[in-house]
């Protein structure tokens, strides 16, 4: 039998969280202008980021709405690539600070002589940056109510986009260009969220019981990932995302049966290029012949003197994606928090590692 109350709070909780994700960056952009690194962080080659789950979907949206003066490169499992070492950026990403693949890394980024730094809100992670003296970046989660770590996404982008912003490492941008973008991203953001939030809350009415493939493409790549994420985890739903042109290669010629099963859902932006425009709408209307419900969130923004960032699309798209998963959790009558397979697995691996 279901607990209402306790599935009650647990949507509020959610809804919350989600609603704080501009809240969570304002919060940590400024905490984390206080971090100080040595010269040799200023001297690096190459950078990994290491993460799991919640902790690793920041990395994914930075390496989609932003370019990198080096190459980046996301683990998400226990080991660095074999290349890492001493001009190697090793960045350890863990919300709980108690994942164990992410903690593996660390120790064999210290075995390779890494230059290393994290983010994190506390555990063994937090030990082990300071027990090695490494500056890094801590999460005060004092706007994230849920205290899941994928709902307190907006620290973990805007923590990671700190640090490679303080070592100079995103392409196009000074530290004060970058901060004034991400300033006003905040503002513009928030001043249209009302009607991103009633677009998701309509969107899923339409999904319950179905298993939903989301097409993305360029800069709104990350926000693929992390809708996959957030539908699979907050709405207990089958969801899994697919990158343009890479879908029409292959994807397309899936879309043979299950049709009453199916709702294929497309992130459009008038920022991806003119033939991935037209791509996404011939595969619309490929799927809508073959019998398919296909649903079309198109990033929209208020009448600004300027037309909208990437890094404002992303959010936009963003604050999207959590609503639509928190809705339809109600929509399911599932809790949105309650994660028992995840919880299950590491309770079979707990002393094993």
């Amino acid at each position: 039998m279901i607990d209402k109350s306790n599935l009650s709070k647990s949507i509020e909780l959610t809804l919350e969280s989600t609603d704080k994700l501009i809240t969570q960056g304002k919060q940590i952009w400024e905490e984390a202008e206080s971090i100080v690194y040595p010269s040799k962080y200023y001297q690096i080659e190459n950078i990994v980021v290491c993460g799991m789950g919640g902790s690793s979907l920041p990395a994914h949206i930075i390496e989609s709405t932003f370019q990198t003066k080096v190459p980046l490169h996301i683990v998400e499992g226990y080991k660095l690539p074999s290349w890492a070492g001493p001009r190697t950026l090793v960045i350890l990403s863990s919300y709980s600070g108690d994942t164990e693949e992410t903690l593996s890394c660390a120790v064999h980024a210290e075995e390779n002589q890494c230059v290393i730094t994290g983010i994190t809100t506390g555990g063994s992670l937090q030990k082990f940056l300071i027990g090695g003296n490494y500056p890094y970046c801590i999460i005060n989660p004092t706007n994230n109510p849920s205290e899941a770590p994928r709902l307190g996404i907006g620290y973990g982008i805007f923590g990671l986009l700190k640090i490679l912003s303080k070592l100079e490492l995103i392409e196009k941008f000074d530290q004060a260009t970058l901060d004034k973008t991400v300033l006003n991203s905040f503002e513009n953001v928030q001043s249209n969220i009302t009607t991103i939030k009633d677009k998701a809350q309509k969107m899923a009415t339409n999904l319950k019981n179905k298993f939903i493939v989301t097409i993305v493409a360029e800069h709104l790549g990350g926000v693929g990932r992390t809708m996959e994420n957030q539908l699979n985890e907050t709405a207990k739903a089958l969801a899994f995302y697919k990158h343009l042109p890479e879908a029409n290669h292959n994807l397309v010629e899936g879309f043979s049966e299950l049709q009453s099963e199916v709702a294929v859902i497309f992130l459009k932006s008038q920022k991806y290029t003119s033939r991935v425009l037209r791509r996404m709408d011939i595969t619309k209307d490929i799927l809508e012949k073959k019998g398919f419900a296909t649903h079309m969130y198109e990033i929209e923004s208020p009448v600004l003197l300027e037309a909208p960032t990437l890094l404002e699309e992303t959010l936009n798209a963003l604050i999207f994606s959590g609503n639509l998963s928190a809705n339809l959790a109600m929509e399911k009558n599932v809790n949105p928090l309650d994660i028992p397979n995840i919880d299950n697995i590491k309770r079979e691996l707990l002393g094993n590692y």
